[in-house]
Formats: structure tokens, sequence, C-alpha cells
């Protein structure tokens, strides 16, 4: 995957993104993370049952062989649709540029 956020390339594989945000959660969310090799990982959706759902519902895209951007999460139980920065805000409980300050801070190396 390539996001590009303020002139910077992230190219880290989303699951390395998602297990790293796991590291640093420190309420509970994201319990789940499933690489189900198919172009798609499975996680706890970031925002139903406030985030403490029993099994992960939700997809991130990881490639263009889905119906969503790389990087775009879908939960099929609540219908949240949302790029990884805002799954980020609401796996931290952010808001405004959160996610992206997250991700360019631990990911944004290449400058574009």
């Amino acid at each position: 995957m390539e996001l590009r956020i303020r002139n910077k390339l992230i190219q880290e594989p989303i699951i390395n993104i998602l297990r790293q945000a796991q590291k640093e959660l420190n309420n509970g969310k994201l319990k789940d993370i499933e690489d189900k090799h198919n172009g798609n990982i499975w996680i706890s959706c970031p925002i139903h049952k406030e985030g403490f759902e029993r099994h992960a519902s939700c997809t991130v895209a990881t490639s263009y062989d889905t119906d969503l951007e790389p990087g775009f999460a879908h939960c099929f139980t609540c219908g949240y649709n949302a790029p990884l920065s805002q799954v980020l805000n609401d796996l931290f409980d952010e808001s405004g540029t959160f996610g992206e300050d997250w991700l360019v801070e631990r990911f944004g190396n290449t400058l574009i």
C-alpha cells in the first residue's frame, strides 16, 4: 500500500501499521487482527459496541483487489466506513488530525 499524507509516502504494510497501533493502545480496543491473505485484514470494529466486539467484523483492504481502496475499512456488522487515519482516530479515541499525525510520525519516511 502507498498512502500519501502531507507530502510523505507511507509504504509500510497495513498489517504492520495495525500491529503497531495494537501495541500502543491502552484502551482494550483492536483485540483482533486477522490477516486473511486475500487482500483484506479483519479487525475488531473500532466503533460498534464501543470498540469491544467479540469477533472481528471489520475489514481493512490491503490492495486494489477488493471493492475498497487500500487502507479503507468497512464493518459488515454496523456499516462503518473510514480511511485508515480515521480508524486510528477511533481506535485511540482521538479526533482531528491525530490519525494522520500518528501515521506520519511512525511510517512517513519518504518525502514526495
